[in-house]
């Protein structure tokens, strides 16, 4: 699918804001109100809109019957959103169910920290996310040793996991969250595949590329999909 998106510097809406507030201060004599510079927004952005550059951005997905797989490449609900309307208003119909945990994915995964042992097959990466369940307050951890006393504290005193980065077969890299939504996906195969490209054509190369990936990566994610399943489930 191919999505238009229009793009309205900031810089150029706050201009416009302002100088819509000081002709209201110099006809009124006071300072505009807060419901009144937000009705300024409003008209500047109906102003700018028409203008605005366009920006297209393509959202890429494939079907895969045999392994019962809708994948999209986007971790964006809206995305997703975009990509299915699209799909369902051309074949009519099209029955799509997520993946649902029947345990909490967030205390899976704390489970995992806590005792370093994630699923068969599968090995801890360097990154999560932890989140206080009391107050909503969270952390980012990226590039570290997911074992080392600082998370597990967090841990101790509360704290779930709600992003894990994990790797599977030793090969296919990816971050996995509470919803189990898979994102950033690094595949070592796709890094070998894009060296033999070298000397071709940027276009040509773009292609190539575009075709290997998919090659490759549907095959993986169509065998990692039942182990997620197996975990999960």
């Amino acid at each position: 699918g191919k999505r238009e998106e229009k793009v309205i510097p900031t810089s150029a809406l706050q201009e416009l804001i302002s100088e819509k507030s000081h002709h209201w201060t110099n006809l009124e004599g006071q300072k505009p109100s807060s419901k009144q510079r937000l009705q300024f927004k409003e008209a500047a952005l109906s102003e700018l809109l028409p203008r605005a550059l366009s920006k297209h951005r393509r959202i890429l997905g494939y079907i895969d019957p045999a392994a019962g797989l809708l994948v999209i490449n986007s971790a964006s609900a809206t995305d997703v959103d975009t990509f299915l309307n699209y799909l369902r208003m051309t074949l009519g119909t099209l029955a799509v169910t997520r993946i649902e945990s029947k345990q909490s994915a967030g205390q899976l995964f704390t489970q995992w920290l806590k005792r370093n042992q994630p699923p068969p097959g599968f090995d801890l990466g360097n990154a999560c996310d932890l989140f206080d369940p009391e107050d909503g307050s969270s952390i980012t951890c990226r590039k570290v040793a997911l074992q080392s006393k600082e998370i597990l504290a967090h841990i101790d005193t509360g704290k779930l996991c709600s992003k894990l980065r994990l790797t599977w077969d030793q090969s296919l890299s990816f971050t996995l969250d509470k919803d189990l939504v898979l994102s950033q996906i690094k595949y070592e195969a796709l890094t070998e595949q894009a060296d033999d490209l070298d000397g071709l054509e940027p276009e040509i190369a773009a292609l190539a590329e575009l075709d290997a990936q998919f090659a490759l990566l549907s095959q993986e994610l169509a065998q990692l999909y039942p182990k997620l399943i197996s975990v999960f489930k």
